[in-house]
């Protein structure tokens, strides 16, 4: 996963806030790449569900309000398909 951009609440999830002209790699081994125009969330290759950038009210269901510069796990996926 690569990220560049404006980084002011840290969406880039890279540990800080400084802005990136340029791609810098955050991680591997994540799969469902999605986001905001303040935010990162993605699903990792077991399934845990992580977030980061702005959370001031409470976006990133962290269960608190403040922004993150890191990813941040807050639970796991869950299919809901049956396999059969």
């Amino acid at each position: 996963l690569w990220t560049w951009g404006y980084n002011s609440t840290g969406e880039l999830g890279l540990g800080d806030l400084a802005h990136r002209s340029s791609p810098v790699q955050v991680g591997t081994g994540y799969v469902n790449v999605t986001g905001g125009s303040s935010q990162g969330l993605v699903t990792r290759t077991d399934g845990s569900l992580w977030v980061w950038g702005l959370g001031t009210s409470g976006e990133l269901a962290s269960n608190a309000v403040t922004s993150r510069s890191s990813p941040v796990q807050v639970g796991a996926y869950v299919s809901t398909q049956s396999s059969r």
